[in-house]
C-alpha cells in the first residue's frame, strides 16, 4: 500500500500560510462504459453502443454513464460549494442588518465615528464568509459520503444487482 506524500495530507501549510487539500478525494470513473456523457455542452450526450447490443450491455452502461455523471458533477462542484455556503451567509447577514438595523443615529456620528462602524461591520461580514467558507467545505465532506455511496452502488449494473438484492434480502429478513 502506497503511503501519501506530505503534498497529499489535508492541513494547514505554515510555509504559505494556507489551507490545502481540503476538498474530498475525487471518485473514480468506470472507463468501461460505451457511453459519454459530458457537461462542457447541452447537447454533448453521444451513444457508441451498438444497436445491436445485447440487453445487459444497455443495463450496465447505463448505469455506468449516471454513476459517471454522478461522479464527475461532484468533481466539479467541490469547489463551489463553499463559495456558494459563504455568500449566502453574508447575504443573510447583510439581510438582517437591514430588516432589524442596530439603534444607532447615524446622522449624529461624526466622520471618525462612521468608518470605525464600518470598518467593524466589514470585519464582522468578512469573519462570517471566512467561518461560512469552511463550514461550507465541512458540509462538502459531509454531503460527499452519501453521495459516493451512491456512486459505488452505481459503478456498474453487477453492483447495483448486488446493492438491490442485500436490499431486499434485509427487508425481507426483518419483517415480521
Amino acid at each position: 500500500m502506497a503511503k501519501n506524500s506530505k503534498e497529499d495530507i489535508p492541513g494547514f501549510d505554515p510555509a504559505t500560510g494556507e489551507w490545502t487539500n481540503l476538498a474530498p478525494p475525487s471518485l473514480p470513473l468506470n472507463d468501461k462504459s460505451r457511453r459519454e456523457i459530458r457537461f462542457d455542452e447541452p447537447d454533448d450526450y453521444e451513444v457508441k453502443v451498438s444497436p445491436h447490443a445485447t440487453w445487459w450491455t444497455r443495463y450496465d452502461d447505463t448505469i455506468i454513464s449516471f454513476g459517471n455523471s454522478l461522479a464527475t458533477f461532484i468533481e466539479r462542484s467541490h469547489e463551489i460549494f463553499p463559495k456558494i455556503v459563504a455568500v449566502l451567509a453574508v447575504a443573510a447577514a447583510i439581510i438582517g442588518f437591514i430588516s432589524e438595523p442596530p439603534d444607532i443615529d447615524f446622522a449624529d456620528m461624526h466622520w471618525i465615528e462612521m468608518i470605525f462602524f464600518l470598518a467593524i461591520c466589514g470585519l464582522g461580514l468578512w469573519f462570517i464568509a471566512a467561518i461560512s467558507y469552511y463550514c461550507g467545505i465541512f458540509l462538502a465532506w459531509i454531503l460527499f459520503l452519501p453521495v459516493a455511496l451512491v456512486r459505488y452502488i452505481c459503478y456498474n449494473g453487477s453492483t447495483l444487482l448486488l446493492f438491490l438484492a442485500l436490499t431486499v434480502s434485509i427487508l425481507i429478513s426483518t419483517a415480521h
